[in-house]
């Protein structure tokens, strides 16, 4: 033991001891505080999406009328996302079914809703990628469309429940959480497997993380 050792009354096993407590410590507390970092991160591009989007189809209907929506027809989801274009400063966009097809460099694999539909995928001015998959004009009890957010763009993840989301529009007029794929009910709650699992596990994520945590 060396003097200075000795006068702190520390040897050298037990600091070796307590370095590599800390260090086990520090291993598995980190990845847990990385993870809950992530996803606050996450959340707030959400809220971010969710407040742009709610603006830009406020605008829109003030400008253009309150059946605004119904101007598009039955899986017209270009039209529907030519609506948006000017408000969420969309540079490029790209018809495409997912079942059979990519949209490179927007949303390049089959993790979506209504993959059979005909898509219109769009890149942001500030990188967040939206997916337009019009539905049906206005109609009692429908969701007229809905639109599906990559926070971050192309960039992994690339999960429901992480960086993607899903809103719907619903009376022509109004952008709310995806709540259900059809009927506009306010009890149909899809569930939300925090970005584990399919699609169907987590849309809904957007309802969870903004209005119930």
């Amino acid at each position: 033991m060396s003097g200075q050792a000795a006068r702190l009354g520390f040897t050298l096993a037990e600091v070796l001891v307590t370095l590599g407590i800390i260090g086990v410590v520090a291993a598995l507390t980190m990845p847990a505080l990385i993870g809950n970092y992530q996803k606050q991160a996450n959340i707030a591009g959400l809220k971010k999406a969710q407040s742009v989007l709610s603006q830009a189809c406020m605008n829109i209907v003030r400008e253009k009328g309150i059946d605004t929506f119904s101007m598009c027809s039955v899986n017209d989801s270009q039209c529907l996302g030519d609506l948006f274009k000017s408000e969420l400063k969309l540079l490029s966009g790209k018809l495409w079914t997912p079942n059979s097809d990519i949209a490179e460099g927007c949303w390049e694999d089959k993790d979506i809703t209504n993959p059979q539909e005909r898509h219109y995928c769009t890149v942001a001015a500030d990188g967040i990628v939206y997916d337009f998959d019009m539905e049906w004009p206005r109609t009692e009890n429908r969701v007229n469309g809905f639109i599906l957010v990559d926070i971050n763009g192309p960039k992994k993840p690339n999960k429901f429940g992480r960086d993607r989301y899903a809103f719907s529009i619903i009376n022509s007029s109004d952008i709310t959480v995806y709540k259900s794929s059809a009927v506009v009910n306010d009890d149909v709650i899809p569930p939300c497997n925090d970005g584990k699992g399919s699609v169907g596990d987590n849309l809904g994520c957007a309802y969870k993380y903004l209005y119930t945590e």
